[in-house]
């Protein structure tokens, strides 16, 4: 899983462009890794309910855990957001 991550991280940035600063380059980046997160984040969440390991109730540790993901997640999609604070 980490060669793909690493592979869509440097796409995102050469998709910036040549031309583009550092700072779109690090947005670009930083919503290539929300949209990596969202996606951890549901495979996770299926994995928690996974017949294959019986299906159980997510205890509290594994709710935070989920929630963390989805916080990093969402917070990588804002960078670049103006109106969210720096």
């Amino acid at each position: 899983m980490s060669g793909d991550l690493t592979r869509r991280v440097h796409a995102a940035a050469e998709k910036a462009g040549p031309g583009a600063t550092r700072a779109e380059v690090a947005e670009a980046v930083c919503h290539e890794l929300a949209a990596w997160l969202n996606e951890e984040a549901v495979l996770y969440s299926a994995k928690l309910t996974s017949t294959r390991r019986g299906i159980r109730e997510p205890n509290s540790g594994d709710l935070a855990h989920r929630d963390v993901i989805e916080q990093m997640g969402d917070h990588l999609s804002r960078v670049g957001d103006e109106r969210m604070p720096s």
